[in-house]
């Protein structure tokens, strides 16, 4: 198999991506196709934990006339697959953190009309189960929704927190 493969099939993947950076939908969908091909290169190609099993290679070299022998871990040396996996962990973060960073912009912008303007908080619950249902409809792993959600759950409670530390609140609560 050609070596560039792998890479032009990340580099398929990135565009298809960056090009949809709004669509959570979409983003749920490759963040799962991401994770299930991550777990089965862990699965055909799994790392090796113990260095002992670690296969080495021997490298030598001459200095001053003495031969100098030097062992190097064949994980050291950057596999195909090795890329390959690398590039998987690395487009799923990007998915994870654009998800989020979607998910925050629109409940930013509900959370400043529910505070300052006394509107229902009602359309922010709408947000967070939406994202929910799309989390279990791409059966995404457990952690990673536990995660997500913890995630949100702080950014709301830092905004909320914000929001009663504002002066102009505090004064009115005070007169």
């Amino acid at each position: 198999m050609n070596s560039q493969f792998p890479k032009k099939v990340l580099e398929s993947i990135e565009r298809v991506i960056l090009s949809n950076k709004q669509d959570t939908r979409l983003l749920i969908f490759w963040l799962k196709n991401l994770n299930v091909l991550l777990n089965l290169c862990h699965s055909e190609f799994p790392e090796k934990e113990d260095e002992d099993e670690m296969e080495k290679i021997s490298l030598f070299r001459i200095q001053n006339g003495n031969v100098i022998e030097k062992s190097i871990s064949i994980d050291e040396f950057e596999s195909p697959v090795f890329l390959f996996k690398k590039g998987v962990k690395r487009l799923s973060q990007s998915i994870y953190s654009y998800i989020l960073k979607h998910i925050y912009d629109q409940l930013k912008d509900l959370l400043v009309n529910s505070f300052f303007e006394g509107k229902s908080l009602k359309n922010v619950t709408l947000i967070t189960q939406r994202t929910m249902k799309l989390f279990k409809e791409n059966f995404i792993d457990k952690r990673i929704e536990q995660q997500f959600f913890e995630q949100i759950c702080y950014f709301l409670n830092a905004k909320f927190l914000n929001y009663l530390m504002n002066d102009k609140y505090a004064t009115m609560m005070v007169s």
